[in-house]
C-alpha cells in the first residue's frame, strides 16, 4: 500500500481516522515516568459499580488505559483519540469501537483542552497526593543529611 489511503471507521461514538501505514505513537507522554507504580485500592476497585459492569476483556482494557493515563503529561488523562486508545488497550479498532462505552465509563470527557481528553478524576487526585508525599520525603531527607 502507498500509505496515502485513509480508513474511516464510525460506530456509535467511536471515530478512527488513520493513515494506512502511518506510524502509531504516543501523545503527551512523559519520556521518563516519575512514578513507575500505581497505587490501587483493591476494595474500591472491586466495589466500583462501573467496573463491576465490565467483562474480563473490558477490565483488562481499562487497566491498560489506567497505566497509560498514569504516565501522561497530565496524569489521569488520555487523549480523545480512538486509534491510540484501541492500540493502548491492545484491541483491534473494530473491537475497541464495540466496547469503548463501557471501558470509558469511569472516565469523564473534558473538552477544555484542544481536541478534548478523557480524565479519571481519582487517578489525577492520587497522582498529585503521591507526588506531594514523595516531594516532602525528599525535602525531609535533604534536611536530615
Amino acid at each position: 500500500m502507498s500509505g496515502e489511503g485513509v480508513i474511516h471507521v464510525v460506530m456509535g461514538a467511536c471515530h478512527i481516522n488513520t493513515q494506512i501505514g502511518a506510524r502509531k505513537g504516543s501523545l503527551r507522554r512523559r519520556s521518563m515516568p516519575e512514578l513507575p507504580y500505581i497505587p490501587l485500592n483493591i476494595a474500591d476497585f472491586l466495589a466500583d459499580d462501573k467496573v463491576a459492569l465490565m467483562t474480563t476483556e473490558e477490565v483488562g482494557a481499562y487497566i491498560l488505559l489506567l497505566c497509560r493515563a498514569w504516565q501522561q503529561e497530565r496524569p489521569g488523562s488520555l487523549p480523545n483519540n480512538d486509534e491510540f486508545l484501541a492500540s493502548w488497550s491492545r484491541l483491534s479498532e473494530l473491537r475497541w469501537c464495540q466496547i469503548k462505552d463501557r471501558v470509558m465509563m469511569p472516565f469523564w470527557f473534558d473538552d477544555s483542552h484542544p481536541g478534548g481528553e478523557w480524565v479519571q478524576k481519582r487517578m489525577a487526585r492520587d497522582h498529585a497526593q503521591v507526588t506531594e508525599t514523595l516531594k516532602k520525603r525528599s525535602e525531609a531527607g535533604k534536611m536530615a543529611a
